[in-house]
């Protein structure tokens, strides 16, 4: 009956809610007290550190002033003192180092006891021989010596159990996860703003590529782009009119490359220069020197029974070729094409279609890249778990200072 009416009246203990950006300050509030608490355990515990210390000191001046009345052989003697001299001189670093610091609170203090630990375990594993050979000839000097290392450690020690179990350690790294947490909470925060950011350019980009992309379609459709493509088809067909007078150029000094090259060999030097010119560019030449390639073609065609040429006959029927008409072919053929290509290029269209061209690249550009951009931070946001701090910073709570919290 009495554990039923317990039941009863018995209240559920309170639940303390607190956003992430008010847990900071509640916790350093409830710790501090917390920890405040055990001020007069730190204070003593300096105080014990100080009393050994003091103790130490007073051994070592002992054993560095005490005088064997053993008699031993010198040289085991001055084995021993100098095993002595080096113990002392490890004592002296090891009590310099224990400088208590000035700040009582339990997390500094548990650190300084880390560190005595460390030293202790330090000058253990340096001093041992020293130790042992020392407690020959001045055996109960190191002994005292030994006693109040003893002392030290056993003070350590105490203090790292107390503070055990009194969670110190424990409130020491929930703070230390409360501000993981919080700088995590605000990295997501930026990630998600940086994400909307994005996603809404990336939007505005999608549109506008659409956009430009229908406005490129429509002026395609239009009587102005219509003019504009009959102007290329004509362009076209100037551009292969060219191409075949610039192939009759190649076609005819490709037939007669053989003649000409052996006519090099005994062509005077002005002669040699146009053979060199044709052969290198027929077009350029034949469009810059009509007269040279004419007076060197006559001359060709008189030496052409020495050159010894199988088809003597057919190169001498091509040196009948008209130049002045082939020359004039090119050059009325390219002066067309150049013509068309000009006014094409300045057609208005052209300068339209560049613009909207150019905006559809741009936006396109953009969409892709603010869409790559937006899925790295997507997988950067869902590696962001901040659940599992959460949860274990709600059970460091409720371990440490019996509270129930839920961290939102």
């Amino acid at each position: 009956m009495l554990s039923y009416l317990k039941r009863i009246f018995q209240k559920d203990p309170e639940l303390i809610s607190l956003r992430v950006d008010e847990l900071g300050p509640w916790f350093h509030a409830q710790s501090t007290t917390y920890l405040k608490s055990f001020d007069g355990v730190v204070q003593s515990f300096y105080h014990r550190v100080n009393g050994v210390k003091k103790n130490l000191s007073s051994a070592r001046e002992r054993l560095l002033s005490a005088r064997s009345e053993e008699s031993v052989a010198p040289r085991v003697k001055n084995v021993v003192l100098g095993h002595r001299d080096n113990y002392v001189r490890e004592i002296g670093i090891l009590i310099n180092s224990l400088s208590v610091p000035a700040e009582t609170s339990v997390d500094t203090g548990i650190l300084f006891a880390q560190d005595i630990d460390w030293q202790l375990d330090q000058f253990a594993q340096q001093t041992k021989k020293s130790f042992d050979v020392t407690r020959h000839l001045f055996h109960a000097e190191a002994d005292d010596i030994a006693e109040s290392l003893k002392e030290l450690a056993a003070s350590v020690r105490e203090y790292q159990e107390l503070s055990t179990i009194k969670n110190i350690p424990l409130v020491v790294q929930t703070g230390k996860i409360i501000s993981q947490l919080h700088h995590l909470k605000k990295e997501q925060l930026r990630m998600s703003d940086e994400l909307s950011l994005k996603q809404k350019r990336c939007d505005i980009a999608e549109r506008q590529s659409k956009h430009n992309d229908e406005i490129l379609k429509k002026f395609m459709e239009s009587d102005d782009f219509l003019d504009y493509q009959q102007l290329l088809q004509k362009k076209d067909a100037l551009d292969n009119e060219m191409n075949v007078a610039q192939n009759n150029v190649l076609s005819f000094f490709g037939q007669i490359d053989r003649a000409f090259r052996k006519y090099q060999h005994q062509a005077s030097p002005e002669e040699q220069k146009i053979i060199t010119a044709f052969t290198d560019d027929s077009c350029g030449a034949l469009r810059d020197d009509y007269a040279g390639i004419s007076s060197m073609l006559s001359s060709l065609r008189g030496q052409l029974s020495t050159l010894r040429l199988k088809e003597t006959q057919k190169i001498d029927a091509l040196l009948d070729t008209d130049m002045r008409t082939l020359r004039e072919t090119l050059i009325e053929s390219e002066r067309r094409f150049a013509e068309a290509t000009a006014f094409a290029e300045k057609h208005h269209v052209v300068a339209r279609v560049r613009e909207i061209e150019y905006k559809l690249h741009h936006f396109r550009e953009q969409e892709g890249r603010l869409k790559k951009e937006i899925v790295v931070l997507q997988e950067q946001l869902a590696s962001i778990n901040t659940n599992i701090l959460m949860h274990q910073i709600e059970r460091d709570v409720q371990t440490v200072f019996a509270v129930t919290i839920k961290v939102l």
